[in-house]
């Protein structure tokens, strides 16, 4: 997946990711995961990957 930040989030993201530690994939990961709790988006089951022929 690739995103197309403002210029304005993205030098905040930058900043949180300096502040944190995290690496870009581990802090949106975290990002994520908090808005969909805040969100009671429940976890959902991954789909089982098609056999390949």
């Amino acid at each position: 997946m690739s995103v197309r930040l403002l210029l304005e989030d993205d030098v905040r993201l930058d900043a949180a990711l300096e502040k944190t530690g995290l690496y870009l994939q581990d802090g949106v990961t975290k990002a994520l995961r908090l808005w969909f709790k805040k969100l009671k988006i429940p976890v959902l089951p991954m789909p089982e990957p098609s056999p390949r022929d």
